[in-house]
């Protein structure tokens, strides 16, 4: 699952960064 962040996420990326992560962590975290 990709995701474009639109909030800073500490170890994860800044605002704007597409990241690739589990789609449980996608859809439940951020």
């Amino acid at each position: 699952m990709d995701v474009i962040l639109l909030t800073k996420v500490a170890n994860l990326g800044n605002i704007g960064d597409r990241v690739k992560v589990k789609s449980g962590y996608g859809r439940n975290f951020l």
